[in-house]
């Protein structure tokens, strides 16, 4: 199997790879906003009415994102090119690694039923965003970057410019 297919296949784990980190560091950023020592409290009682909008439009975007990643990373594995031993073994890590995307989704949970609590006073639903932030950043340091990173080495790997 080669042409055109295989070099788009080889580049795709990384575009999918990167988005991925994109979109969390993304969500860093916005998050980051809402937990500033400068905001009142009060105005977490937004928050619910806000990340409900924030997830609705997200949820489809990052899932594709990250179900091209495995796809992708997968075929990369099982499509054999001459010299490509090693570069599928990075293939094989970026599958492990966009698996982990999903390790931390009960703790995340937890913090998503905090931020959308319509009934307190605030305080907790920006505990939850704060809570919910603690979970991504550890999700884009034990899945997002070390899949960006294994993807970025196989792709340099396999693509002969």
């Amino acid at each position: 199997m080669s042409g055109f297919f295989v070099p788009v296949l080889r580049v795709t784990t990384l575009v999918a790879s990167t988005a991925l980190l994109t979109c969390n560091m993304d969500q860093v950023f916005i998050f980051r906003a809402w937990i500033s020592p400068t905001i009142p409290a009060s105005h977490g009682k937004v928050a619910p009415h806000w990340y409900r909008s924030f997830l609705d439009q997200l949820l489809a975007p990052l899932s594709g994102y990250l179900l091209v990643s495995l796809v992708s990373a997968a075929a990369n594995v099982y499509i054999r090119t001459e010299g490509d031993d090693l570069a599928r073994k990075w293939y094989a890590a970026n599958f492990v690694f966009a698996i982990l995307h999903m390790a931390p989704a009960v703790k995340a949970y937890e913090q998503i039923k905090l931020i959308w609590d319509r009934d307190g006073d605030g305080k907790s639903n920006l505990k939850g965003m704060k809570g919910w932030l603690a979970v991504n950043t550890v999700r884009a340091w034990i899945s997002d970057i070390p899949a960006f990173v294994c993807a970025l080495i196989a792709t340099g790997l396999m693509v002969k410019l």
